[in-house]
């Protein structure tokens, strides 16, 4: 799952400069063009693919809304 991190962030990067551009005024308002330029945020995103203590985001994700559910089914129980 982590060595997926570097294609995802190129291609975020890709959007950006393809997509975001047209919306902004300069290029100093993108996103990941002000990474490309900080070494240490883009030594950062480097070592995403090394790290084995990420977690899936999308489980973290997915646990917070099944909570949400959880908690909006309680509550609409409690009003009626």
């Amino acid at each position: 799952m982590n060595a997926n991190y570097k294609p995802f962030f190129k291609l975020l990067d890709g959007y950006e400069a393809e997509n975001g551009a047209m919306y902004m005024s300069s290029e100093n308002e993108l996103i990941f063009e002000k990474v490309k330029k900080d070494p240490e945020t883009l030594a950062l995103i480097e070592s995403l693919k090394d790290n084995s203590s990420l977690k899936n985001p999308i489980d973290w994700l997915y646990f917070w809304v099944k909570g949400e559910i959880y908690d909006l089914k309680a509550l609409s129980e409690a009003i009626s």
